[in-house]
């Protein structure tokens, strides 16, 4: 993993969301329109809470969109996380000129769920597996429907 630096608006967050759902945050990142919280593996339970009671705290407070994703040691398992409950087909890390990359292979009517409205989560990705597993791009390749 690489070395994280975070803002003190994140670690601000970091804490808030700890507080509130009692669940360990890895990592925080900040878009315009959502927050993503990198928690500790086994945690995804209580950061979301009975009935997504915790996630609602946070949005109400943080006024966004919030995103848990569970973190992992494995960059696959890892990716596989962030895109929950898409099913990703296959993922494939390899070394090109541009750095390291992950393609991920779905099928055809869950690539827009991958990339998100406006390209948000696709963004969010890209973003959580630089950070943690020094991978530099994501490709996406369909599949079927």
């Amino acid at each position: 993993m690489n070395k994280i630096r975070l803002s003190s608006d994140e670690i601000m967050f970091m804490n808030m969301f700890e507080g509130m759902t009692h669940a360990k945050v890895e990592d925080c990142v900040q878009g315009e329109d959502v927050m993503g919280f990198v928690v500790q593996k086994g945690d995804v339970g209580l950061a979301v809470g009975k009935k997504g009671a915790n996630i609602e705290k946070v949005r109400r407070s943080v006024g966004k969109n919030v995103w848990v994703v569970e973190y992992s040691n494995d960059p696959e398992e890892f990716i596989r996380n962030i895109f929950h409950p898409v099913e990703i087909k296959k993922i494939n890390i390899s070394d090109s000129e541009q750095g390291k990359v992950a393609s991920l292979e779905v099928r055809r009517s869950d690539r827009s769920k991958v990339i998100g409205l406006e390209g948000m989560r696709i963004r969010f990705a890209k973003k959580m597996v630089k950070r943690h597993c020094n991978i530099d791009d994501i490709t996406i390749k369909t599949t079927g429907q």
